[in-house]
């Protein structure tokens, strides 16, 4: 018996992808590609916000030049950059002259009161250089722990020991500049006392020379009276750069010695540094956080002459430290 079949049996062409399996791999690089995006956006503009805002400023050591006797101000010779032992600036020192009886009466006075004076000057400069002569040598052991890595030199003690050799040197070299001018009192007394006229003062000029090379930043005007201790001329040294800056207390367990810190300068340019001391300052600094928590950072950048060229900086330090 024969049969018949008058069905027609299709065969798909062999070798042509479903057309289902191609749409389910375009969806599944799609998605990837959409999750991709997303949790980058995500990144860049959540987590990356996240960082802690300060201020602060570049900093480098500073000495303040004071008048170490009282006077007038004359003779100032000021320039931008200040060389060592320049001299600066002269303070007379006015001294009232006594009226004699006769010219011999005259001399003996003025005489004895140079010559206690510089009696008293030559006192002042042994007992100084002791004191110097004491805290260089106490300086000198930090410096030695510090090269051997014994000592944190970011530490009040090394710093405060350094500015007392340094102002105990100041203070010797001005004695020695009074006591050779106090040296030629009495010879100026002799010759202005044969005069008929006595004037009621008269006036010693004392230089005064910078002990060290920087940058001035104050001083005082030709003819300005000082006292004992003013302040007459603030120099910066260029020495220990660093940038102090201020945050809100708030964040002390988030600041670490060691962190990096973003810093900001003005034209928005970024430069990184390090945090190498944390500490709480209640000096009141206009600034618009609540600054307390005051940091130290060194810069990687320790270019001197870049960094002169700023003064106020913004700072980021990444709350959840991932880089």
């Amino acid at each position: 018996m024969k049969l018949h079949n008058n069905k027609n049996i299709m065969r798909g062409k062999e070798g042509a992808p479903k057309p289902e399996k191609a749409i389910d791999v375009f969806r599944s690089v799609y998605y990837l590609l959409l999750i991709s995006l997303l949790l980058y956006i995500t990144y860049y503009f959540i987590l990356r916000q996240v960082e802690i805002k300060g201020e602060g400023f570049v900093s480098f050591d500073i000495l303040k030049i004071e008048a170490p006797y009282s006077g007038r101000i004359s003779d100032i010779n000021i320039t931008n950059k200040i060389q060592k032992n320049q001299f600066l600036c002269n303070i007379e020192e006015r001294i009232k002259n006594s009226v004699p009886s006769t010219n011999i009466t005259q001399n003996k006075v003025q005489y004895t009161q140079a010559y206690l004076k510089l009696l008293d000057l030559k006192a002042k400069y042994k007992v100084t250089k002791e004191e110097y002569l004491v805290a260089k040598k106490e300086l000198k052991k930090l410096e030695s722990l510090r090269s051997l890595e014994l000592y944190n030199p970011n530490e009040i003690v090394y710093t405060n020991t350094k500015n007392k050799v340094d102002k105990l040197k100041i203070s010797l070299e001005l004695l020695k500049t009074q006591i050779e001018a106090y040296k030629k009192l009495p010879l100026m007394i002799k010759k202005t006392i044969t005069k008929v006229d006595i004037p009621l003062f008269s006036f010693i000029k004392h230089k005064v020379y910078s002990p060290i090379d920087g940058k001035l930043l104050q001083t005082l005007e030709n003819n300005s009276v000082v006292r004992v201790g003013d302040v007459i001329f603030t120099i910066q040294t260029n020495k220990n750069l660093k940038i102090i800056g201020y945050f809100s207390q708030k964040y002390i367990d988030e600041l670490k010695k060691g962190d990096k810190v973003k810093i900001i300068l003005p034209d928005e340019t970024e430069k990184v540094g390090y945090i190498v001391s944390v500490s709480i300052d209640s000096v009141n600094v206009n600034f618009k956080t609540m600054q307390k928590l005051k940091i130290t950072i060194m810069p990687k950048d320790k270019d001197v002459k870049f960094w002169e060229k700023y003064s106020l900086l913004r700072l980021k330090i990444r709350k959840y430290k991932w880089y």
